[in-house]
């Protein structure tokens, strides 16, 4: 929602309640501004004396991811070593990232399903995707290349078939094909 960067001058008094029709709770993952109350599914802003200085902005999961997350949530719930639990919600962290603490949180659950399952390929692929984002500033694939070697080890001629394979550019893990994604970091000084 934008506040109206035009208006000039304090506002007085304004409600503002925006009705998450069919979103559950949790499928939220940000509201900012701070200082709103919830009813249910009602969020609520009320200001006085004020000038709209930010935007009100309440950031949802997609439905995949969501889904994802509950599935992995209730399988750790019961078997907190279940490497494919583990796995699902890695790859719901890593394509949800908006900071460094969530990567973190990414690598923490990738980094459990693979030592839980050496064989999940996935899980070392998308690890190996962590890194391309950690390791950026160095350019290094000290991290990437021992996850992407044990893969051609076990599994040569995989690809990525995850539906949730992030495909980058450049910096990133930019093909499902091992490959490639090596070719595509050397290419762009990855070292």
């Amino acid at each position: 929602m934008k506040t109206g960067a035009l208006w000039q001058g304090a506002i007085r008094r304004a409600r503002i309640t925006v009705r998450l029709a069919n979103v559950p709770f949790d499928q939220i993952t940000g509201i900012s501004p701070e200082g709103y109350s919830r009813e249910g599914n009602r969020l609520t802003w009320s200001f006085t004396e004020f000038e709209p200085t930010e935007d009100i902005k309440i950031d949802i999961m997609q439905d995949a991811l969501f889904e994802r997350a509950t599935i992995a949530r209730r399988i750790l719930a019961r078997e907190p070593d279940n490497a494919y639990a583990h796995y699902l919600l890695g790859t719901v962290l890593l394509n949800r990232q908006t900071d460094d603490r969530q990567l973190g949180w990414a690598e923490e659950e990738l980094r459990r399903a693979v030592e839980l399952d050496p064989e999940n390929w996935d899980a070392r692929w998308f690890l190996a995707a962590v890194y391309t984002y950690k390791d950026r500033p160095t350019k290094s694939l000290r991290n990437i290349r021992p996850q992407l070697d044990a893969i051609l080890q076990g599994s040569p001629g995989y690809r990525c078939t995850d539906k949730l394979f992030y495909h980058g550019e450049g910096d990133r893990l930019c093909s499902e094909d091992l490959d490639e994604a090596l070719e595509c970091l050397t290419m762009n000084g990855w070292h």
